[in-house]
């Protein structure tokens, strides 16, 4: 199976049968990186993006993803079990991405329960994933926060995503900084950085809402990982000003928030 969807990789008009699929579905979390990294998500990614999949084949990964619950596998354990829950979110942002395309062949393709199991999947992963591993030498790229940011990015931006929802997103990406067990070092305050960009620019939130939740972050420095949180935070603060300020006429009491911390590193 594995060298006959390789071979499909190659070709411009991707297909797919129910079982190939369900031999991806089965790999989403392989603990080798060349299957799950380069034949599962490649599939997947180019499958949605491309519009190859049938309605019908769109639903069976949607359905199987949220019968599986696979965003929360294992959610207790670290590795290996994290690489199914990382790569679900990547599987979960496409798919919650091609739903609220607009004109898209799967756009409102899914079903009002399986939309709502992913709006609130998106924020719940990243409140309570535990594992903060970007790179492993064993199993590869990790990245759950930056695929957990990507999913609810996505998530986000969906007509149907609400704004109480995305002031919950603000309270749960603070908390991330808060329980940080050691500085991310693969970029990931970043990948978290679009989740504030996107909301403002799409407009699901707007400047004075986020300056309020930026005036309501503290943090004690009373050990050392908490000046690591603090620098960690001030990355993802610079991510958000410096892919704003050309798209956006900044609002005084944004602008005042963001640069209250910047002006310090």
């Amino acid at each position: 199976m594995k060298k006959s969807l390789e071979e499909k990789l190659k070709n411009k008009n991707l297909n797919f049968t129910e079982s190939e699929l369900d031999w991806l579905l089965a790999h989403i979390g392989d603990e080798n990186p060349e299957i799950r990294d380069g034949l599962v998500f490649v599939s997947f990614a180019r499958s949605i993006s491309e519009e190859a999949l049938s309605l019908t084949q769109f639903q069976k990964l949607a359905q199987y993803s949220m019968s599986q619950d696979l965003i929360f596998y294992q959610m207790s354990e670290g590795l290996p079990a994290v690489l199914t829950r990382t790569f679900a979110a990547l599987l979960n942002s496409y798919l919650i991405e091609a739903d609220g395309a607009k004109a898209g062949k799967y756009e409102y393709a899914l079903t009002t329960e399986q939309r709502q199991y992913f709006f609130e999947r998106a924020v719940d992963y990243l409140e309570n994933e535990q594992v903060f591993t970007g790179y492993s030498q064993v199993y590869g790229w990790i990245h759950g926060f930056a695929h957990g940011a990507d999913f609810l990015a996505n998530a986000l931006t969906h007509p149907e995503f609400t704004e109480q929802k995305a002031l919950e997103a603000l309270d749960m990406l603070a908390a991330i900084f808060h329980r940080l067990p050691e500085s991310f070092v693969c970029g990931e305050e970043r990948s978290l950085g679009e989740v504030v960009v996107v909301a403002l620019l799409s407009g699901k939130l707007s400047q004075i809402q986020v300056a309020d939740w930026l005036a309501q972050v503290k943090f004690s420095l009373a050990e050392l990982i908490d000046y690591a949180r603090l620098a960690n935070f001030e990355v993802f603060l610079a991510y958000i000003y410096f892919h704003i300020f050309e798209k956006l006429d900044l609002e005084a009491p944004l602008k005042n928030e963001l640069l209250k911390v910047l002006r310090q590193i």
